[in-house]
C-alpha cells in the first residue's frame, strides 16, 4: 500500500520552526516508499507571527522546481502551503493564494481564542477543558465559513490539517486530553463535507505522546459515516527522519474504518489513490 501514497504535509528549512533540508526530506520519502510528497510551508500572518515567518514563495518554487528535476521520475513532488487560520484576514489571504500558484492548500488551526495553542505561557491559569473549548469554536467556525465559501462556488483551501490538534498540546501542557463534544465534531465534519474540503490524517500524533492520528481513526471513521469518502494524509513532518512516519499503518486504519483512499492534490485538482 505504502507504494502509492503522498505525505502532503511536510516543513523544511523555508518555515520558521524547521531546519531540515528539503533534498534530505525527499531521500527519506524515498526510503519510507512513498511515491509523493508535498511541501507544506508555514504561512502564519497573524501580526505577532509575520516578522518571525520566513514565507518566501519564489525561494521556496524554486527549491520545489530544482528537487522535482533531481527526483523525477521517482517521486512527485509538490508546492503547497499551510495558512494558518485568522478569520479576521482571510480576504488578504485568499487575495495571497489566489496570485500565487500552488498545488495544494491546507488550512490549519494553531491559533484559539486569541491565544497560540502551542504556547504554554498563553494558557497559564488555564486547563485542558477551557483549550477544548477556545479550539471547538474555532473550528466550528472555520467549517462554517468553508461551507459559506462553496456556497458562493469557492474553494480557498483543499484540506483542514490536523483536525483536534488540541489534543497534543493538552497532553504536553497537563497529560491529559479533554476531547471535543461529539455534536460539535458532528456538525464540524457535515460542514467540510459540503464545502468540499477534505480532512487530514495527521501522524505527528503517533510520535508525539498520543499514539494515534489527529483526529483519531474513529472521527474519520464518523466522517465516513456522514458522507465522506477520502482523506488526506500528512507527516506534518519538521525533521527528515519524520518524513512518512505512519503513513502506511495510517491508511490501513482509515480503510478498516471505510474511508476509501488518499486525496492527493496536484495544481489544485484532486486525485484519489484508492486505499
Amino acid at each position: 500500500m505504502t507504494a502509492q501514497l503522498h505525505d502532503q504535509h511536510l516543513h523544511s528549512r523555508h518555515s520558521v520552526d524547521s531546519k531540515a533540508d528539503p533534498a534530505a526530506n525527499c531521500q527519506q520519502a524515498l526510503a519510507t516508499g512513498l511515491t509523493g510528497l508535498t511541501f507544506t510551508e508555514h504561512y502564519d500572518p497573524h501580526p505577532a507571527e509575520w516578522k518571525r515567518c520566513k514565507w518566501d514563495y519564489a525561494a521556496i518554487h524554486d527549491t520545489v522546481d530544482s528537487l522535482r528535476e533531481r527526483f523525477a521520475p521517482d517521486l512527485e513532488i509538490g508546492l503547497g502551503i499551510e495558512v494558518d487560520y485568522q478569520p479576521q484576514m482571510l480576504d488578504a489571504i485568499i487575495d495571497y493564494l489566489d496570485r500565487h500558484d500552488f498545488d495544494v492548500v491546507l488550512l490549519s488551526i494553531h491559533w484559539a481564542a486569541d491565544r497560540q495553542l502551542h504556547l504554554r505561557r498563553k494558557w497559564k491559569g488555564a486547563g485542558a477543558a477551557e483549550m477544548t473549548a477556545a479550539y471547538e469554536a474555532t473550528l466550528l467556525d472555520a467549517s462554517q465559513r468553508l461551507r459559506r465559501y462553496a456556497e458562493q462556488g469557492e474553494r480557498p483551501f483543499d484540506v483542514i490539517g490536523h483536525l483536534d490538534v488540541v489534543a497534543r498540546y493538552q497532553q504536553q501542557f497537563w497529560q491529559q486530553v479533554v476531547p471535543m463534544d461529539a455534536g460539535a465534531v458532528d456538525e464540524a465534519l457535515q460542514q467540510l463535507i459540503e464545502a468540499g474540503v477534505v480532512p487530514e490524517a495527521n501522524t505527528s500524533g503517533i510520535r508525539q505522546g498520543l499514539g494515534r492520528t489527529l483526529p483519531e481513526p474513529s472521527v474519520l471513521g464518523r466522517y465516513r459515516e456522514l458522507g465522506g469518502r477520502f482523506v488526506s494524509l500528512g507527516s506534518d513532518a519538521h525533521l527528515a527522519q519524520h518524513v512518512g512516519a505512519g503513513i502506511a499503518e495510517t491508511a490501513q486504519a482509515l480503510a478498516a474504518v471505510g474511508i476509501e483512499g488518499e486525496a492527493v492534490y496536484r495544481d489544485r485538482v484532486q486525485t484519489i489513490i484508492p486505499f
